[in-house]
């Protein structure tokens, strides 16, 4: 039932669809070849829970579980944007292919690191920090860009969209609406959250360890995009787009 929900407000929302429709209900597919993964960079339906539904080209993550994207960070500085298409319950951050993706709420075991829709940053099921906006005075000296770059198109055609932050948000812990736009920075060192362009405070994990990719989940309607290019907000300085192995090379 909360798949078949998920589904009926996802189709609303998407095309590029990654399921077929059966005579025993909503039915998708897993198989790398449905959303040609290997193509370009997506989220990975090899890597997924087994409630999650990936679609929207491979970009849309609804349903129940987690998903990771089909490639590693491993240049110095990557980053990636992930739009709150629909709120519910959600998070963000990196994971290595041991962590659990069919139990939201991930950041529950040792292999990922989590910012969930509350604001807290969660790893091994402790609460690490709690994410929040400076004040408005501090404001612009924590955002790396308080002016949205120029709309784009991805790969797959969807339109990109602006977000911003309400003066009123500002210096109180983390909230997350509908149409928010959070960026993720990662340099090997720490794993920076930032919202509608803005540096959160107290928003960092330090000495993640292993191989991570991309992480996100999603349970009670909640719909995420993320988005890999075409940033609506310029990347940190030295950030830059996640690269497959053979570019970086």
């Amino acid at each position: 039932m909360m798949v078949s929900r998920c589904m009926d407000s996802c189709l609303s929302l998407c095309g590029c669809a990654s399921f077929l429709m059966g005579s025993d209900g909503y039915r998708y597919h897993k198989q790398r070849d449905v959303l040609n993964a290997n193509a370009y960079i997506s989220l990975d339906t090899q890597f997924m829970g087994e409630e999650a539904i990936v679609l929207k080209c491979g970009s849309r993550l609804c349903g129940e579980g987690g998903v990771l994207l089909n490639v590693p960070l491993l240049q110095s500085k990557s980053y990636f944007e992930v739009k709150i298409q629909q709120s519910g319950n959600w998070g963000v951050g990196v994971a290595t292919r041991d962590a659990d993706l069919s139990h939201p709420p991930l950041g529950r075991d040792f292999f990922s690191w989590v910012m969930r829709s509350t604001g807290e940053l969660f790893h091994d099921d402790k609460v690490v920090s709690t994410a929040s906006l400076p004040s408005a005075a501090d404001s612009s000296r924590s955002s790396h860009n308080l002016v949205v770059c120029k709309s784009g198109r991805t790969a797959c055609g969807v339109q990109m969209s602006d977000s911003s932050v309400n003066q009123e948000r500002l210096g109180n812990v983390a909230s997350f609406e509908d149409g928010d736009i959070i960026g993720v920075a990662f340099d090997h060192v720490s794993l920076q959250f930032y919202l509608g362009g803005i540096k959160l405070e107290g928003a960092s994990f330090l000495n993640i360890k292993g191989q991570v990719y991309p992480l996100l989940y999603v349970s009670e309607d909640a719909i995420l995009d993320i988005r890999i290019q075409d940033f609506v907000f310029r990347p940190p300085k030295g950030f830059s787009q996640i690269l497959r192995e053979k570019t970086i090379l």
